[in-house]
């Protein structure tokens, strides 16, 4: 699926949600001769989504916005319009970027401009200014969209903005890091370099930074449990301690061993410059998908029951990590003691663990999964879905040996607003 078709999905539910979703929506003008501004704030109103639903075919995400509101410019060269679309939730302190870009019929000319007669990619001679060129215009929209959009998010309380992209081609996270630096900085970047840093403009000229790139991986509960059972038997690691998984008493509790578990972390590291375990539990605990019965610490020691809620009485030792499942339903809401409607379907959703420094490398993530795979099946879930920081290599490996398999991936950018306004 394009990521065009997830914005698009994500907006028509939250146009269709009751709860009070706010969507800002901003759209400038802008031409190489000047830049004309025209920020317009469309709240919850459903004709200017509906617009960029319908209009919807980039997958930057380049959609008409309230067209008619900007202004209009005498100068004879073209002008073009850029458009923001941003979604917040009342009462929360973060928002959440879902369009960025040229709207429909202003896309960029650098993918004709920049590839020579042949069409095999390389730079042309003849324009060795245009990638250039289009970076000042994109400057230009994202300075006049930021200037707006900042100060409506700081009035409304939010300190974080995330946005998600589809991943450079070709490039790591390393490499992809240095050209936004560069494109921060105005220092020149290598020719080879130019395109890759146009890519990521837009984010760049918003004031984002590049967190990490996700993998998002699925597989089905019951052949995962079955790979994991196969794995921990042949680990041939019998002096593992048993562990104990402990119902969460609070957000707070949790919290305290959710940021010892961020400490040297492989996964998205970059997270703890703009996030921590509080308001990153908060982000968690405001998901549809969200199952406080499916939260754990984990501690060390030997169990004395069978109860797979780890409520059983054992000797154990301080919390050592966390486990943290959601659950997805399909179809009609799910009943009040959260069981599938009829014809509904669950999925779990793995959306955290994590262990602390000390006790890594000792092969307990096996045991981790094997407790997530039990839950998942508790619940009904046939499948089971999670994202991880493509850098994670032993998490990667983890999940892989177990029969999951990759879906999408995508690069997640974020910046702290109040430090902006």
């Amino acid at each position: 699926m394009s990521r065009a078709h997830l914005v698009i999905d994500q907006l028509r539910n939250l146009v269709g949600q009751s709860r009070g979703n706010e969507i800002l929506v901003l759209s400038c003008e802008t031409n190489a001769g000047d830049v004309s501004r025209s920020a317009d704030q469309a709240g919850a109103v459903s004709g200017a989504v509906s617009d960029a639903i319908s209009a919807a075919s980039d997958p930057m995400g380049t959609h008409p916005v309230n067209p008619g509101s900007a202004s209009t410019s005498d100068t004879a060269i073209p002008t073009r319009q850029a458009a923001v679309v941003v979604h917040h939730e009342p009462k929360t302190d973060f928002a959440t970027m879902l369009l960025l870009g040229w709207s429909a019929g202003d896309v960029s000319p650098v993918g004709d401009v920049n590839l020579n007669e042949e069409g095999n990619g390389k730079p042309r001679t003849d324009v060795p200014d245009a990638n250039l060129q289009e970076m000042d215009l994109i400057a230009l929209a994202t300075k006049a969209l930021s200037g707006v959009l900042d100060p409506l998010l700081h009035e409304r309380g939010v300190c974080f903005l995330q946005f998600a992209t589809d991943v450079c081609s070709g490039r790591d996270r390393a490499s992809q890091d240095a050209v936004s630096k560069d494109a921060v900085s105005g220092d020149a970047a290598p020719a080879s370099d130019r395109h890759d840093a146009l890519d990521t403009a837009w984010q760049t000229g918003m004031g984002l930074s590049h967190i990490g790139n996700l993998e998002y991986l699925s597989g089905a509960v019951g052949e995962a449990d079955k790979s994991i059972d196969v794995l921990l038997r042949s680990s041939g690691k019998r002096d593992q301690p048993a562990l104990e998984f402990r119902q969460a008493e609070s957000i707070a509790q949790l919290a305290q061993v959710v940021d010892r578990t961020y400490l040297q972390t492989m996964d998205c590291p970059l997270m703890s410059r703009f996030r921590g375990a509080t308001q990153t539990l908060g982000v968690y605990h405001q998901s549809d998908a969200y199952a406080p019965e499916l939260w754990f610490s984990i501690h060390s020691g030997h169990r004395n029951s069978d109860d797979p809620s780890g409520r059983g009485d054992s000797d154990v030792g301080p919390a050592i990590g966390c486990l943290l499942m959601g659950k997805h339903v399909s179809g009609n809401p799910p009943s009040d003691n959260g069981a599938a409607p009829d014809g509904g379907d669950v999925i779990s959703e793995l959306v955290y663990m994590g262990l602390v420094p000390e006790v890594r490398g000792a092969g307990l993530g096996r045991q981790i999964i094997k407790q997530a795979t039990s839950l998942s099946k508790s619940i009904g879930a046939q499948r089971m879905i999670l994202a991880v920081d493509e850098a994670n290599r032993p998490a990667r490996d983890l999940y892989r040996s177990v029969g999951l398999q990759p879906m999408m991936r995508e690069s997640v950018w974020g910046k702290n607003v109040a430090k902006d306004v």
